[in-house]
C-alpha cells in the first residue's frame, strides 16, 4: 500500500513539473504573442481599395522566321512553300480593380479581384501565294486551272483577351510616395481575333503560258480580305492560365493638398486618399495553349480561309502577356491606428556662467523656470506660477512637461536674470523607426553673469584707520555719466553690488570724498575685486591741482567740459564748512609776463565767482594769480606747457 501511495506520489510530482514545463514557456510566448498582436493593431490601417488603369498592352511574341508549312487540308498537292515572318506591335488595355490594403507603419499589403482587356496586333508577312487546283469549263472544253492567294505587306492580326486576376503586392509606403510589387495570378476568359489586309486573287491556266490576273468574269482582282474569330465556323483563340510580375511606383496625392485639407479628411469616419502611379505587368508564363498546331492559311477552289496566327503551325514560341500604363486608385480608409503610445515632450536645458566670457562654465544650482501661457483667452483670473527646476552638477535640467507653449528663463541669487527669455512650442516628439530609438528633447542653452561686487576701502593717511567717505562713481570711461554715489561706514569698508548691466564695464572713474579730507580721483579696473584709497587730511597749506578744468584760448571764460571738476570743488566745500580756500592760477609762458599774469588772476577769479553762484560764502575764498613764474613742467613742449596751465587749490 506504501509502495502504490509512492508511486502515485511520485506519478502526480511528475505530471506537475511536466505542466510547468511545458505550460510556462507556452504562458511567456503567448504574453509575447499579445505584445506583438497589440503592437501589430496599434499601427495597423486598413483599406478598401479600387483601382483602374490604361496603357499599352500587347501579348509579346517572338515567333521565328520559317519556310514552309501545312495548307490545311489533307491530301492537298499543295503544301505552302513560301516564308513566314511576323512582327509584334502591341495596342492599347486597361484594367479594373477592387480590394483590401494593410498597411502596417510603411509596409504595404494589397490583394483584390482585378479585370483587365488586353489588345495586341501582329503584322503577318508572307512571301508566296497560297494554291488550289480547280478545273473551268466552257464551250471549247474542260480546262485544268490553279487559283493563287497573295496577302500583301498590310496584313495583320488584332487579338483580344479578357482576363480575370488576382494581385497579391507588398511594398512599401513613405512621404509623397509608394511602391508595390507581387504577381497576378489569373485566367483568360475569352480571346478573339480579326484579321485585316488585302488578299490579291490570280489564276493560272495550267495549259497556257501566263497567269491571268484582275478578270473580271472570274472575280480574281486585288480587295481587301477580313476575316474574325466571331465569322461561321471560326473559334476564339484559346488561352488559359497567366502568371504575370507587377510593379506600380506612384505618388499620394494627398501628401501635395493643404494641411486644412487632410485635417478635415482625417476627421471623417471614414477618411479617403487618392494614389496616381505607373505601373507594369508581365506576364511570365506561356498564355497560349491551343491543342493542335493548324495551318495559318487553306485554300481551295473557291477560296481561302485563314485561323488565328497564335493558333497556327508558326506559333512556335511562348506567348507572354504585357500591360503597361498609368493607375488610379481610391483609399477608403476603415479605421485610425492609434500608433505609438503617446510621448511627452521633454525640455532640457543648459545653463552657463558666462562671467568669464573667454573661459565660461557650466552652472550648477541655477533655476530654470518653466511658465506654461494660458490657450486662447484664459478665465482664470489666478497669476500662473511657473515649474521651477534646479541644474544639476553639470548645469543642465532634463524634464518632462505637457505640450503647449512656454516662456522659459533662469536665474540664480547673486546673478543678473538670463540674457534671453525663450517662448517655444513643446510637440510631441517623432520618434524614428527601430527599437533603440528614444526621442529627442527640446534644448535650449542660457547664460548667466555674477553681479558684480566692488569691495571699497577708506582710510586716513595720517592714522591710517578707516574713515566714513563718499564714493562718487562718475563714468564708465567711456563718457557714459553715471553719477552714483557710495555711502562708506565709519570703519572704512564696504561693498557694492553693480546690480545693472550698463556698469558691467570694468573701468570707472571714481572720486572719494571725506570730511575734513581731501578727496581723491581714482580708476576702478575690476568690480569684482577690491580697491583702498588713503585720504589725506585737510591741513593748513596744503595744495592739490584742481584737475581737467578747461578755459577759452587766452581768456577766463570756463568750457562747459569743466563742469565735473567745479561740482567736486563745490562739494568739498560744502561737506566741510569751516574750511577756507585759496584759488591759486597760474599760466605756461606763452606771451607777455604781465598779460600771463593778468590771465591767471582772472581765471582764479572765475573759479571763485562759480562757487560763490553755488552757494558757496565770498569769505572762504582767496584768490591769486602767479602767471608763468611757477611751472612744473618745461615750456618747450605743448604737454608740458599744458601742465603749467593749472589751477591750484590751497588750504588756508
Amino acid at each position: 500500500m506504501k509502495k502504490t501511495i509512492n508511486n502515485i506520489s511520485g506519478i502526480l510530482f511528475a505530471a506537475v513539473m511536466a505542466m510547468l514545463f511545458f505550460t510556462m514557456p507556452a504562458t511567456a510566448q503567448n504574453n509575447r504573442n499579445k505584445k506583438k498582436e497589440s503592437m501589430i493593431a496599434r499601427y495597423s490601417t486598413h483599406y478598401i481599395t479600387v483601382w483602374g488603369g490604361a496603357g499599352y498592352s500587347g501579348l509579346v511574341n517572338n515567333y521565328p522566321t520559317t519556310t514552309g508549312g501545312m495548307n490545311g487540308f489533307k491530301g492537298n498537292p499543295h503544301p505552302y512553300a513560301g516564308t513566314f515572318d511576323s512582327k509584334f506591335i502591341g495596342g492599347g488595355g486597361g484594367m479594373i480593380g477592387f480590394g483590401y490594403e494593410w498597411q502596417y507603419k510603411k509596409f504595404l499589403l494589397n490583394v483584390g479581384p482585378e479585370f483587365r482587356i488586353l489588345s495586341s496586333k501582329d503584322k503577318i508577312l508572307l512571301s508566296d501565294p497560297y494554291d488550289a487546283d480547280f478545273t473551268y469549263t466552257d464551250i471549247l472544253g474542260t480546262w485544268p486551272m490553279r487559283n493563287h492567294y497573295q496577302f500583301e505587306k498590310n496584313f495583320r492580326e488584332i487579338e483580344t483577351v479578357g482576363q480575370i486576376m488576382l494581385p497579391v503586392t507588398m511594398g512599401a509606403k513613405f512621404e509623397y510616395v509608394y511602391f508595390l510589387a507581387g504577381v497576378k495570378v489569373g485566367y483568360s476568359l475569352f480571346g478573339t481575333w480579326k484579321q485585316k489586309g488585302d488578299l490579291t486573287r490570280s489564276v493560272s491556266d495550267l495549259m497556257a503560258v501566263e497567269d491571268w490576273y484582275d478578270i473580271a468574269s472570274l472575280d480574281y482582282k486585288t480587295a481587301p480580305y477580313t476575316q474574325k474569330s466571331s465569322d461561321p465556323g471560326k473559334v476564339g483563340n484559346k488561352f488559359g492560365l497567366d502568371l504575370a510580375v507587377t510593379a506600380e511606383v506612384g505618388v499620394n496625392l494627398e501628401d501635395f493638398f493643404s494641411s486644412g485639407w487632410n485635417a478635415q479628411n482625417m476627421k471623417r469616419r471614414f477618411p479617403y486618399h487618392f494614389r496616381v502611379a505607373a505601373f507594369m505587368d508581365y506576364g511570365v508564363m506561356n498564355l497560349n495553349v491551343h491543342d493542335d498546331n493548324v495551318a495559318l492559311a487553306s485554300a481551295y477552289e473557291t477560296g481561302i480561309t485563314t485561323n488565328s496566327l497564335h493558333a497556327s503551325e508558326w506559333a512556335t514560341s511562348p506567348l507572354n502577356s504585357l500591360l503597361v500604363g498609368v493607375k488610379g486608385t481610391f483609399l477608403l480608409q476603415m479605421n485610425k491606428p492609434k500608433g505609438r503610445k503617446p510621448i511627452t515632450p521633454q525640455l532640457a536645458t543648459t545653463v552657463w556662467d558666462r562671467t568669464n566670457e573667454d573661459k565660461p562654465v557650466l552652472l550648477a544650482g541655477a533655476t530654470v523656470n518653466v511658465l506654461l501661457q494660458p490657450a486662447g483667452k484664459s478665465k482664470s483670473t489666478k497669476t500662473p506660477k511657473p515649474k521651477k527646476v534646479a541644474t544639476n552638477k553639470q548645469g543642465v535640467t532634463l524634464s518632462k512637461f505637457k505640450e503647449g507653449d512656454y516662456t522659459v528663463w533662469a536665474e540664480k541669487p547673486g546673478y543678473f536674470p538670463s540674457d534671453t527669455i525663450f517662448d517655444l512650442t513643446l510637440v510631441e516628439p517623432e520618434i524614428p523607426e527601430g527599437k533603440k530609438a528614444k526621442p529627442e528633447p527640446t534644448r535650449v542653452e542660457m547664460s548667466l553673469v555674477k553681479v558684480p561686487v566692488w569691495t571699497v576701502n577708506v582710510k586716513d593717511g595720517k592714522s591710517e584707520e578707516g574713515i566714513a567717505a563718499k564714493v562718487h562713481i562718475l563714468d564708465n570711461m567711456g563718457g557714459e555719466l553715471l553719477d552714483t554715489i557710495i555711502n562708506v561706514p565709519a570703519e572704512g569698508t564696504t561693498r557694492f553690488a553693480f546690480n545693472n548691466t550698463k556698469y558691467l564695464n570694468n573701468n570707472y572713474r571714481v572720486k572719494i570724498m571725506a570730511d575734513k579730507h581731501i578727496y581723491q580721483e581714482g580708476v576702478v579696473s575690476n568690480i569684482y575685486g577690491e580697491d583702498t584709497y588713503v585720504l589725506e587730511p585737510i591741513i593748513p597749506k596744503k595744495e592739490w591741482i584742481l584737475k581737467n578744468m578747461y578755459f577759452a584760448t587766452n581768456k577766463t571764460e570756463i568750457l562747459p567740459m569743466s563742469e565735473e571738476s567745479l561740482r567736486t570743488l563745490y562739494n568739498f566745500l560744502a561737506e566741510n564748512p569751516s574750511v577756507r580756500i585759496k584759488i591759486i592760477g597760474h599760466t605756461d609762458s606763452v606771451g607777455t609776463d604781465q598779460a600771463n599774469q593778468k590771465l591767471s588772476e582772472g581765471r582764479s577769479a572765475s573759479v571763485k565767482n562759480e562757487m560763490v553762484k553755488r552757494g558757496i560764502s565770498a569769505d572762504r575764498i582767496e584768490t591769486e594769480g602767479r602767471g608763468e613764474s611757477e611751472p612744473i613742467d618745461t615750456n618747450e613742449t605743448e604737454e608740458g606747457r599744458q601742465n603749467n596751465r593749472r589751477v591750484v587749490i590751497q588750504v588756508l
